[in-house]
């Protein structure tokens, strides 16, 4: 579903996100994400 959600996203004009993007969380534990704006700061996740 994450790349349905990513075809939609490009289909509307926006730029091509960051896939499986991993962060560290201030605690130190590294988190995985869907898609995401580094610069932006910005995560997007898709469960179904």
């Amino acid at each position: 579903m994450e790349s349905v959600l990513r075809f939609k996203i490009v289909a509307a004009g926006i730029r091509d996100p960051d896939i499986a993007v991993t962060v560290t969380c201030p605690s130190g534990r590294e988190a995985r994400l869907d898609l995401a704006y580094r610069d932006e700061r910005v995560a997007l996740e898709y469960d179904g």
